[in-house]
């Protein structure tokens, strides 16, 4: 009974069928969705109360939580190396995370079968919010030359990948590509941290249910563009590296930029059949005063590579209405 965005309601769920079955730990098969309910219904199964509890980072829980064995069904997330789950509060209409050493899986199984019969827009969306992870986590305050390493290293693979899994998720060259750069880009975004692209999808999406890649690739082009004057050469490199998957031969901009990058992605979100601006789906999302704190105070922000203040959430958000 996992659900896409997993609520609250279904952690509880979880962590009770665990205790009812006398189990002695859990298996988190899926996407991220499924991945996070198990690593938020581990703490919950082990320490009681409801996953709100747990909201926010933390170095351990009272109790540890049973062991978890992780295996992805999608390219997109890399939770199953991750030590965070987004869970969606739908009373305050947010997502909030889990987070902690505590509840990386003991083990990741990457089987490329797996993707085998993932449906074309549910494959699309993973792989943007795949490249959110690979973008964000190498412009992050948090970065290190480990991280950086492994973020070009999934962009290239990402990259040769990309419209080949899109064709075919059977091909077994292509699916095994990107499996490896969503993984690569998870543990580099799970050291390095994120930005302001995920600060604001987070709690964009629990109020519109745009899935995450695609509320990721929205916000995508507009946070390059605030960022560029703070991380103008990293967004080039990262549109080099990117290039084979972003541009035809032909069409590859002159000279890289995080203009070029940003316009690129937006093309691609297209491609994909994310919307652009909820206008466009009918669609609207006021930004609450709640969820406004709630972005300004999260740990994404935090790691953005340029400061961000009221105002800018406020004229990002609106950019995509």
């Amino acid at each position: 009974d996992a659900a896409a965005d997993p609520p609250v309601g279904v952690v509880q769920a979880a962590a009770e069928a665990y205790r009812e079955s006398g189990s002695d730990g859990f298996i988190g098969l899926g996407g991220g969705s499924s991945i996070d309910t198990a690593k938020a219904a581990a703490v919950v199964a082990a320490n009681g109360g409801t996953a709100v509890d747990y909201e926010g980072p933390r170095e351990a829980y009272p109790a540890p939580p049973p062991s978890l064995v992780a295996i992805p069904t999608t390219a997109g997330t890399g939770s199953e190396v991750g030590a965070a789950a987004v869970i969606t509060d739908l009373e305050r209409r947010n997502k909030f995370v889990v987070i902690s050493p505590a509840i990386r899986p003991r083990l990741a199984i990457l089987d490329p079968e797996l993707l085998a019969g993932l449906p074309p827009t549910v494959a699309a969306h993973s792989t943007l919010d795949a490249l959110s992870h690979i973008v964000e986590s190498y412009v992050s305050n948090g970065r290190t030359p480990m991280t950086e390493t492994l973020a070009l290293g999934a962009a290239r693979r990402w990259a040769d990948g990309l419209h080949r899994y899109l064709k075919d998720r059977s091909d077994p060259g292509a699916a095994e590509t990107m499996i490896f750069a969503s993984c690569m880009a998870g543990m580099s975004m799970s050291n390095a941290g994120l930005g302001l692209v995920h600060a604001l999808a987070h709690p964009f999406g629990a109020m519109t249910q745009i899935p995450h890649g695609a509320s990721c690739a929205m916000f995508m082009p507009h946070v390059i563009r605030f960022n560029a004057s703070a991380a103008e050469k990293d967004y080039a490199l990262l549109a080099e590296v990117l290039a084979p998957a972003l541009w035809r031969e032909g069409d590859r901009p002159q000279k890289m930029t995080a203009d070029a990058l940003a316009d690129a992605i937006a093309r691609l979100a297209d491609q994909a059949g994310a919307p652009r601006r909820l206008s466009e789906i009918e669609r609207s999302a006021v930004l609450p005063e709640n969820i406004l704190e709630t972005i300004l105070d999260s740990f994404q922000r935090r790691t953005n590579p340029r400061p961000v203040d009221r105002e800018d959430v406020e004229r990002i958000w609106q950019e995509v209405q």
